[in-house]
């Protein structure tokens, strides 16, 4: 059985906070279960709590053209 969270960015908005500017994202997250045996929830409490999980990953971004990881800030109020 596979476990997994697929991230999908969008961009969302330009915002400015102590006068550097940021992209700000919007995600949508698509959990899902791959496996031979039909599953049902239950199977795999991961994915009850997938939004629960997420609230203390840190996240980095890779943007073509620029050097090194990018650190991601997570906005946990709108999970």
């Amino acid at each position: 059985m596979i476990q997994e969270l697929v991230f999908t960015t969008l961009p969302n908005n330009k915002v400015t906070r102590d006068g550097k500017q940021y992209l700000q994202l919007s995600v949508f997250v698509t959990p899902r279960v791959k496996s031979e045996s039909q599953l049902t929830l239950e199977n795999v409490p991961d994915m009850l709590h997938w939004a629960e999980k997420i609230r203390e990953t840190k996240f980095l971004f890779r943007v073509q053209g620029t050097r090194g990881d990018i650190e991601a800030s997570l906005n946990k109020e709108q999970i």
